[in-house]
Formats: structure tokens, sequence, C-alpha cells
């Protein structure tokens, strides 16, 4: 829910809310219905001295509304699918287990290809070394026989 909620609850101290969802019962006869009706409230919190909340229990009410539709509609697009939910849970954990090995396999190769760089490299210093260390004898040969 948004930020209405929050300030009209801490506005309305907990008796007050309890007064206003009985209240409508008092106002519209001794023995309700087991269902509250979308006038109650507003009526309720006017006859009170609430009035000024009216605006913002509505807000407040379409927010509620809003996220019980966003709710059903995900629930019923689930059910409308006809797989169980444990079968659901089954395959995301199977997906969430082949992508951790495709990470770890992916990780294996990065670590083997560092290895064989790394191993490369050496063999280029130490054939580097070796080139100069038999430019570095001959040079010395050159210079004997000079």
């Amino acid at each position: 829910m948004g930020s209405g909620s929050g300030s009209v609850r801490r506005r309305l101290p907990a008796e007050v809310a309890l007064v206003v969802g009985y209240a409508p019962r008092w106002l519209v006869s001794p023995s309700p219905p087991p269902r509250v009706l979308r006038e109650r409230p507003p009526l309720a919190l006017e006859s009170l001295g609430f009035g000024s909340y009216i605006s913002e229990v509505k807000e407040v009410l379409q927010e509620c509304k809003t996220v019980a539709l966003k709710r059903r509609k995900a629930s019923s697009r689930l059910e409308n699918l006809g797989i169980p939910e444990e079968e659901l849970l089954r395959q995301q954990q199977e997906l969430f287990a082949k992508a951790r090995q495709q990470q770890a396999e992916l990780a294996q190769q990065e670590w083997l290809q560092m290895q064989q760089a790394a191993q490369q490299a050496q063999l280029a210093a130490a054939s580097a070394t070796a080139s100069n260390q038999a430019g570095s004898s001959q040079d010395e040969d050159d210079e004997d026989d000079i």
C-alpha cells in the first residue's frame, strides 16, 4: 500500500479505528447483515466527527482494491496454466540448478583459459631467455675470433 494508508493509521488512534469499524452497524440497524456495505464507513466517520478522513480512507481503499486485483490476476494466471504448484516449484528449482551448473562450467572454462595463457606466457619468456643466452654466447664466440 502507499503512503496514504500509513498516515491514516498513524493519525487515527486504535480506539477510534475500532469504533469506526463498529459504527456502521449502529447506524444502520441493531442486527446488521454480515457484510459491510461500501457506504457505511464514510457515514460512520461523518457521524463520529471524522469527516476529514473520508477522502484519505477512500484512497487507501482504492489502493487495497488495486493490490487485491493484481493478486487475483497473478493467481488466476497460474491456475489457468493447469500445472500444480508443486510441479511449478520443482521446475523452478531445476532451472536454478541448471543455471548454477552453467555458471560453474563457465567459471571453470575461464580459469582453464587463464592457466593456459599463463603457461604460454611462461614458455614464451623461457624461450626468449634461451635465445638471448644463445645469442650472447654467439657474440662471445665472435669476439674470440677477432
